[in-house]
Protein backbone atom coordinates (compact mmCIF):
# COMPACT_ATOMS: atom_id res chain seq x y z
CA UNK A 1 0.00 0.00 0.00
CA UNK A 2 1.67 3.27 -1.28
CA UNK A 3 0.66 6.66 0.87
CA UNK A 4 1.49 10.13 -0.28
CA UNK A 5 2.35 12.92 1.77
CA UNK A 6 1.77 16.73 1.58
CA UNK A 7 4.23 18.86 3.50
CA UNK A 8 2.90 21.12 5.77
CA UNK A 9 2.91 24.90 4.64
CA UNK A 10 5.58 25.44 7.97
CA UNK A 11 7.48 23.01 6.89
CA UNK A 12 8.10 24.02 2.89
CA UNK A 13 11.99 24.57 4.14
CA UNK A 14 12.73 20.76 5.52
CA UNK A 15 13.81 18.36 3.33
CA UNK A 16 11.53 15.78 4.64
CA UNK A 17 8.52 14.65 2.93
CA UNK A 18 6.90 14.47 6.80
CA UNK A 19 5.40 16.83 8.77
CA UNK A 20 4.07 15.06 11.83
CA UNK A 21 5.71 12.05 13.51
CA UNK A 22 1.91 9.99 13.15
CA UNK A 23 1.93 10.01 9.61
CA UNK A 24 1.31 6.61 8.70
CA UNK A 25 3.68 4.52 5.74
CA UNK A 26 2.68 1.46 4.34
CA UNK A 27 4.56 -1.44 3.40
CA UNK A 28 6.16 -0.22 -0.01
CA UNK A 29 9.77 0.17 -0.78
CA UNK A 30 8.71 3.60 -1.74
CA UNK A 31 7.72 4.69 1.98
CA UNK A 32 11.04 2.83 3.30
CA UNK A 33 12.73 4.96 1.53
CA UNK A 34 11.26 7.79 2.83
CA UNK A 35 12.09 6.90 6.24
CA UNK A 36 15.91 5.90 5.55
CA UNK A 37 15.86 9.32 4.50
CA UNK A 38 14.78 10.26 7.84
CA UNK A 39 17.32 8.05 9.39
CA UNK A 40 19.78 10.25 8.13
CA UNK A 41 19.42 12.73 10.83
CA UNK A 42 20.64 15.53 8.86
CA UNK A 43 21.68 18.23 11.29
CA UNK A 44 21.01 16.48 14.23
CA UNK A 45 23.54 16.47 16.91
CA UNK A 46 23.41 12.16 15.67
CA UNK A 47 24.26 12.89 12.32
CA UNK A 48 27.98 12.20 12.29
CA UNK A 49 27.45 8.94 14.55
CA UNK A 50 24.80 7.45 12.16
CA UNK A 51 26.75 8.57 9.28
CA UNK A 52 29.75 6.06 10.35
CA UNK A 53 26.85 3.33 10.03
CA UNK A 54 24.55 3.97 7.75
CA UNK A 55 25.69 2.66 4.14
CA UNK A 56 26.21 -1.02 6.38
CA UNK A 57 22.91 -0.66 7.91
CA UNK A 58 21.53 0.12 4.82
CA UNK A 59 22.69 -1.99 2.42
CA UNK A 60 21.72 -4.93 5.00
CA UNK A 61 18.30 -3.24 4.79
CA UNK A 62 18.04 -3.54 1.17
CA UNK A 63 19.68 -7.16 1.09
CA UNK A 64 16.81 -8.47 3.49
CA UNK A 65 13.82 -6.64 2.14
CA UNK A 66 15.04 -6.64 -1.84
CA UNK A 67 11.17 -5.99 -2.74
CA UNK A 68 9.41 -4.66 -0.41
CA UNK A 69 9.60 -2.28 2.58
CA UNK A 70 8.94 -2.90 6.33
CA UNK A 71 7.02 -6.00 7.48
CA UNK A 72 3.50 -5.01 8.67
CA UNK A 73 1.47 -7.74 10.71
CA UNK A 74 -2.30 -7.30 12.47
CA UNK A 75 -2.46 -6.43 15.69
CA UNK A 76 -3.57 -10.03 16.85
CA UNK A 77 -0.59 -11.55 14.67
CA UNK A 78 2.00 -9.46 16.75
CA UNK A 79 0.97 -10.06 20.14
CA UNK A 80 0.61 -13.56 19.31
CA UNK A 81 4.05 -13.78 17.99
CA UNK A 82 5.43 -11.75 20.46
CA UNK A 83 3.52 -11.90 23.16
CA UNK A 84 6.46 -11.20 26.23
CA UNK A 85 6.05 -7.51 23.04
CA UNK A 86 2.47 -6.79 23.36
CA UNK A 87 3.19 -3.08 24.77
CA UNK A 88 5.32 -2.57 21.83
CA UNK A 89 4.41 -1.14 18.02
CA UNK A 90 7.48 -2.98 16.77
CA UNK A 91 10.43 -5.38 17.29
CA UNK A 92 14.05 -5.52 15.41
CA UNK A 93 16.14 -8.41 15.44
CA UNK A 94 19.47 -7.88 14.55
CA UNK A 95 20.66 -11.56 14.91
CA UNK A 96 17.88 -12.75 12.12
CA UNK A 97 18.57 -9.32 11.03
CA UNK A 98 14.72 -8.48 10.74
CA UNK A 99 12.39 -6.14 11.65
CA UNK A 100 8.38 -6.90 12.48
CA UNK A 101 5.84 -3.37 13.10
CA UNK A 102 2.47 -3.74 14.44
CA UNK A 103 -0.30 -2.59 12.15
CA UNK A 104 -1.39 0.97 13.59
CA UNK A 105 -5.42 -0.68 13.76
CA UNK A 106 -7.39 -3.10 11.99
CA UNK A 107 -6.80 -3.55 8.19
CA UNK A 108 -4.90 -0.32 7.16
CA UNK A 109 -1.25 -2.13 6.27
CA UNK A 110 0.28 0.80 7.89
CA UNK A 111 2.26 2.14 10.61
CA UNK A 112 3.07 5.27 11.88
CA UNK A 113 6.41 7.34 11.02
CA UNK A 114 7.94 7.25 14.99
CA UNK A 115 7.34 3.24 15.16
CA UNK A 116 9.26 2.40 12.05
CA UNK A 117 11.61 5.38 12.82
CA UNK A 118 12.63 3.55 16.03
CA UNK A 119 13.24 0.65 14.78
CA UNK A 120 15.69 1.65 12.21
CA UNK A 121 17.59 3.46 15.27
CA UNK A 122 17.84 -0.23 16.43
CA UNK A 123 19.01 -1.70 12.60
CA UNK A 124 21.65 1.11 12.17
CA UNK A 125 23.23 0.99 15.77
CA UNK A 126 26.05 -1.27 16.47
CA UNK A 127 26.81 -3.76 15.03
CA UNK A 128 25.37 -2.27 11.79
CA UNK A 129 25.84 -5.29 9.35
CA UNK A 130 23.43 -6.89 11.99
CA UNK A 131 24.03 -10.59 13.30
CA UNK A 132 24.20 -9.46 16.66
CA UNK A 133 21.91 -7.71 19.64
CA UNK A 134 22.96 -4.26 19.98
CA UNK A 135 26.15 -3.75 21.86
CA UNK A 136 25.19 -1.20 23.87
CA UNK A 137 22.87 -3.85 25.50
CA UNK A 138 26.01 -4.81 27.56
CA UNK A 139 26.26 -1.74 29.70
CA UNK A 140 22.32 -0.07 29.45
CA UNK A 141 20.26 -3.05 29.25
CA UNK A 142 17.14 -3.42 26.99
CA UNK A 143 15.57 -0.61 28.85
CA UNK A 144 17.72 2.11 28.77
CA UNK A 145 18.71 1.29 25.22
CA UNK A 146 15.00 1.36 24.44
CA UNK A 147 15.41 5.19 26.05
CA UNK A 148 18.24 5.76 24.69
CA UNK A 149 17.21 5.02 20.64
CA UNK A 150 14.45 6.92 21.66
CA UNK A 151 16.30 10.24 22.73
CA UNK A 152 17.53 9.71 19.00
CA UNK A 153 14.33 9.67 17.78
CA UNK A 154 13.09 12.67 19.17
CA UNK A 155 15.99 14.61 18.22
CA UNK A 156 15.79 14.02 14.90
CA UNK A 157 12.42 14.89 14.59
CA UNK A 158 13.05 18.18 15.91
CA UNK A 159 15.51 18.58 14.24
CA UNK A 160 14.04 17.91 10.97
CA UNK A 161 10.87 19.58 12.14
CA UNK A 162 8.28 17.14 12.09
CA UNK A 163 5.67 17.52 14.60
CA UNK A 164 5.92 15.08 17.84
CA UNK A 165 3.50 12.86 18.87
CA UNK A 166 0.77 12.59 21.40
CA UNK A 167 1.59 8.75 21.41
CA UNK A 168 3.96 8.78 24.50
CA UNK A 169 6.25 6.23 23.71
CA UNK A 170 8.95 4.99 26.54
CA UNK A 171 8.39 8.30 28.52
CA UNK A 172 10.14 7.21 31.75
CA UNK A 173 13.45 5.89 30.05
CA UNK A 174 13.58 8.90 27.80
CA UNK A 175 13.60 11.26 31.20
CA UNK A 176 16.26 9.07 32.47
CA UNK A 177 18.86 8.53 29.64
CA UNK A 178 18.30 12.46 28.95
CA UNK A 179 19.19 13.02 32.88
CA UNK A 180 22.41 11.08 32.30
CA UNK A 181 23.90 12.84 29.40
CA UNK A 182 22.55 15.63 31.70
CA UNK A 183 26.51 14.84 33.56
CA UNK A 184 27.95 12.69 30.79
CA UNK A 185 27.25 14.61 27.80
CA UNK A 186 25.62 12.72 24.56
CA UNK A 187 28.90 12.03 22.40
CA UNK A 188 29.62 8.88 24.73
CA UNK A 189 26.58 7.59 24.49
CA UNK A 190 26.50 8.33 20.57
CA UNK A 191 29.66 6.21 20.63
CA UNK A 192 28.10 3.69 22.68
CA UNK A 193 25.59 2.85 20.54
CA UNK A 194 26.95 3.67 17.02
CA UNK A 195 30.44 2.45 17.41
CA UNK A 196 30.06 0.00 19.91
CA UNK A 197 32.38 1.49 22.60
CA UNK A 198 30.09 1.40 25.58
CA UNK A 199 33.10 0.91 27.87
CA UNK A 200 33.90 4.20 27.37
CA UNK A 201 30.68 5.73 28.94
CA UNK A 202 31.45 2.71 31.72
CA UNK A 203 34.41 3.96 32.51
CA UNK A 204 33.17 7.79 32.43
CA UNK A 205 30.61 6.46 35.27
CA UNK A 206 33.06 4.44 37.34
CA UNK A 207 35.40 7.82 37.33
CA UNK A 208 32.96 10.35 37.98
CA UNK A 209 30.03 8.25 39.93
CA UNK A 210 32.17 5.78 41.18
CA UNK A 211 29.18 3.46 40.37
CA UNK A 212 29.54 0.06 41.19
CA UNK A 213 27.68 -3.15 39.33
CA UNK A 214 24.87 -3.00 42.08
CA UNK A 215 24.00 0.45 41.21
CA UNK A 216 23.91 0.14 37.48
CA UNK A 217 21.64 -2.42 38.04
CA UNK A 218 19.18 -0.79 40.34
CA UNK A 219 19.50 1.89 37.23
CA UNK A 220 18.10 -0.92 35.11
CA UNK A 221 15.33 -2.25 37.68
CA UNK A 222 13.83 1.62 37.80
CA UNK A 223 14.52 1.46 33.94
CA UNK A 224 12.61 -1.71 33.51
CA UNK A 225 9.55 -0.72 35.87
CA UNK A 226 9.59 2.65 34.50
CA UNK A 227 10.13 4.61 37.43
CA UNK A 228 12.03 7.50 36.38
CA UNK A 229 11.13 9.43 39.61
CA UNK A 230 13.34 6.95 41.40
CA UNK A 231 16.23 6.66 39.36
CA UNK A 232 16.30 10.37 38.76
CA UNK A 233 16.59 10.41 42.55
CA UNK A 234 19.58 7.94 42.34
CA UNK A 235 21.12 9.77 39.88
CA UNK A 236 20.89 13.08 41.87
CA UNK A 237 22.83 11.43 44.60
CA UNK A 238 25.59 9.85 42.50
CA UNK A 239 25.58 13.61 41.00
CA UNK A 240 27.11 14.40 44.53
CA UNK A 241 29.90 11.89 44.97
CA UNK A 242 33.22 13.57 44.33
CA UNK A 243 35.02 11.97 41.52
CA UNK A 244 37.39 9.59 40.95
CA UNK A 245 41.11 10.82 41.70
CA UNK A 246 43.08 9.11 38.37
CA UNK A 247 45.41 6.19 39.42
CA UNK A 248 49.11 7.95 39.57
CA UNK A 249 51.02 5.84 36.61
CA UNK A 250 54.21 5.20 38.48
CA UNK A 251 56.08 6.58 41.98
CA UNK A 252 58.56 8.25 39.78
CA UNK A 253 55.49 10.37 38.35
CA UNK A 254 53.62 11.05 41.90
CA UNK A 255 57.28 12.60 42.95
CA UNK A 256 58.21 14.37 40.11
Amino acid sequence: MKFSFTIAPENQNFMSNFYSADQKIGDSKTDSDEVWEVMKGTGSRWEPFIKHNYDTAHGAFLSKYKKHGFTIVSPARFDHDYADEKDAAGITFKGKSSIVLKEDGYHTNATSLIVALHELVHWVSHPAGQGHETTAIVLLGHDLNEGLAQVVVEDILEKQGIRKTEYKIYTDRVAIIRKMMERFGFELFGKALFYGHWSELRDEMSRVWSLSPVELKQLWTFAHANQSGEAIKCIDKLNKRPPRLPRPQSLTWVFR
